[in-house]
């Protein structure tokens, strides 16, 4: 990781005027209708999927995925704030991790559905390139098919 990102991540959460993270997962609540919304409309029926929720920050979308069924979820988060905070909160799957090296070691044609919510734009243009063509080597060949999603 780039030792600027370091700089940033190691104290993501706590440097900032009052708490990234809820107390309780009852704070997800101005949240909840946009993320179930997301998931009604562009998760498949199949609750078994491979699901990879990069820059999950403190695990929100998780919380939701989890509730909503999907058993074979994982979120990564660069922040170890972000990470301990999700834990803190109940949310196992989220796991504390450098976005690059991790999908580096994913198979390839592995997963199903990857999530990428306000990450993005924390890498470089040439970073970027080389994670596309990683995000293009995991996920799985095939497309939306009407059948299988809601």
């Amino acid at each position: 990781m780039a030792d600027y990102r370091q700089k940033i991540y190691r104290y993501y959460s706590s440097n900032r005027i009052g708490r990234l993270a809820p107390e309780t997962v009852a704070g997800f609540k101005p949240r909840e209708s946009y993320l179930k919304k997301l998931i009604k409309e562009h998760f498949p029926r199949d609750k078994n999927i491979r699901i990879l929720e990069i820059g999950c920050g403190h695990g929100a979308f998780q919380y939701y995925i989890a509730q909503a069924g999907y058993t074979n979820s994982i979120g990564i988060d660069g922040s170890e704030e972000q990470v301990k905070e999700a834990h803190r909160l109940g949310i196992k799957n989220v796991i504390l991790a450098d976005l690059v090296e991790y999908i580096k070691r994913v198979e390839d044609n592995s997963i199903d559905l990857l999530i990428a919510f306000d990450v993005i734009e924390h890498f470089t243009k040439d970073e970027l390139s080389c994670l596309v063509d990683e995000f293009y080597r995991i996920i799985k060949n095939g497309g939306k098919d009407d059948n299988s999603y809601t």
